[in-house]
């Protein structure tokens, strides 16, 4: 279904959206709904008031309709940096069936670097209404080996909703 594939290009903040959260946040997790309907693996995720997209503090997205269907965009546990300086947006840009959802963590730091806050990540999740590509930016970050808090980097994976091992994609270090 999926495979991951790298490219690069200039990053760029998304402008125009709506905050989900900006205040001083750790061990969080936020919901938005979903604006279309796309396929995750197998799943059908709705549109509107069925289904609900989750935001957590380790860049991870899931769907509220499914269990375990998940993917994780950093894979380390992030924190604000305090009030008004990392927010957590998302922005729906295009026009249907061609829209694509785009979730942002801004100058966000990491439990692992939390009392000296010297660290700091930007990216951004694309969620592509018709062909559904997910895409995974990361933008200008600073993270030294410590703030992995034992592990040897981050992780990216991918993960069946329906816990398929055969379907879970994962990249770490």
């Amino acid at each position: 279904y999926y495979q991951f594939l790298k490219t690069t290009g200039t990053y760029s903040n998304i402008t125009g959206g709506t905050t989900l959260l900006n205040n001083n946040w750790k061990d969080t997790l936020v919901s938005l709904k979903n604006p279309f309907f796309f396929k995750f693996f197998n799943a059908n995720i709705l549109n509107g008031s069925t289904d609900s997209i989750q935001v957590t503090d380790y860049s991870s997205i899931y769907f509220n309709n499914i269990n375990n269907g998940l993917f994780d965009v950093f894979g380390v546990d992030m924190n604000s940096r305090g009030n008004n300086k990392s927010p957590i947006s998302f922005v729906v840009q295009g026009t249907s069936p061609n829209r694509i959802l785009k979730i942002q963590y801004m100058n966000a730091c990491f439990a692992g670097d939390a009392q000296a806050y010297t660290d700091s990540m930007n990216l951004q999740v694309w969620i592509y209404e018709t062909s559904y590509v997910l895409e995974f930016r990361y933008g200008p970050n600073s993270v030294k080996p410590s703030s992995y808090l034992g592990e040897t980097g981050a992780y990216v994976d991918i993960a069946d909703p329906f816990g398929i091992q055969s379907n879970f994609i994962a990249l770490e270090g």
